[in-house]
């Protein structure tokens, strides 16, 4: 009997080793890194951030300081300091990120660009254009050589070369930036992705800053048919959108088609200080 017992208890210890081997318990790591991708994700920064310090100092100890996953929790971190605005941390972060990329991978690898584009947009938020465009110029040209030229990541490089030049005044260049990156997002995502949504309002702004309206009226109604479908006739983007077109109604003398947008923007506004969840995206003109 005993003998007998032993032999089953050897076999139930197999055979719970091997359910385990097929369905390993969550790693900790892993799931603390989820939270914070969750919370990145709905947008709860503040939240996030104090586990994001935790997944970057746990996996520099577990991993050390050169590993390509430990560039990819700074990234992450360098994320949410900038959501937050605290630029000095996300610029260490972003840039402890992009060395050890480039030093692990080779300089054309997607991954740098990755890097790249982030630190560049972080200048766009500093002001420092020409150091983003300087960025934005390299994380183009790697995503050029290493994607078809129909790849939205090659969209979205074009689109931050037209938000470098917009932000500078010159318009006319970044006009075309956007028209090309918008074919890009619409043949890849279809048309009412996020990213068209963005690329409308920056084209709609740069020919309003030109007192060119026609030309960004189609792109506004389109802008804000879109977020009427996706996102619901009371969210905070269809109320800044409808005073953007407002706006340029106001600005070419039609004040009979600028009322009841307006009227209509100022009831979603009431309505949602009685909800503070949700904040606008959508940029003001």
């Amino acid at each position: 009997m005993k003998r007998a017992y032993s032999f089953a208890a050897v076999f139930i210890i197999l055979m719970s080793w091997q359910a385990l081997a097929a369905n390993p318990p969550p790693d900790p790591a892993d799931a603390l890194y989820n939270r914070v991708m969750e919370l990145y994700g709905r947008r709860k920064f503040a939240e996030a951030l104090p586990l994001a310090q935790e997944v970057v100092a746990n996996d520099e100890k577990a991993l050390g300081p050169n590993h390509l996953d430990f560039a990819k929790d700074l990234n992450l971190l360098g994320l949410l300091y900038h959501e937050l605005r605290h630029y000095a941390e996300a610029e260490a972060s972003y840039e402890r990120s992009l060395a050890i990329r480039e030093k692990q991978l080779w300089p054309d690898h997607p991954d740098v660009a990755q890097s790249l584009s982030n630190l560049d947009l972080l200048y766009i938020a500093e002001g420092r254009y020409v150091d983003a465009e300087r960025l934005l110029k390299r994380a183009l040209a790697i995503r050029v050589k290493a994607f078809k030229s129909d790849h939205p990541d090659i969209g979205l490089s074009l689109r931050n070369v037209g938000n470098v030049y917009a932000k500078e005044g010159r318009c006319a260049d970044a006009r075309q930036f956007y028209k090309t990156s918008l074919q890009i997002f619409e043949n890849a995502f279809g048309p009412d992705h996020p990213y068209i949504l963005l690329v409308l309002d920056e084209l709609a702004g740069c020919y309003y800053k030109q007192h060119e309206y026609a030309e960004a009226e189609p792109l506004l109604k389109k802008s804000l048919a879109i977020r009427e479908k996706t996102r619901g006739p009371d969210h905070p983007d269809v109320e800044v959108t409808l005073r953007n077109l407002a706006a340029l109604y106001k600005n070419e003398g039609r004040y009979s088609d600028a009322e009841p947008l307006y009227k209509r923007a100022a009831a979603i506004r009431e309505k949602l200080q009685h909800d503070r969840s949700e904040t606008a995206q959508a940029p003001q003109f």
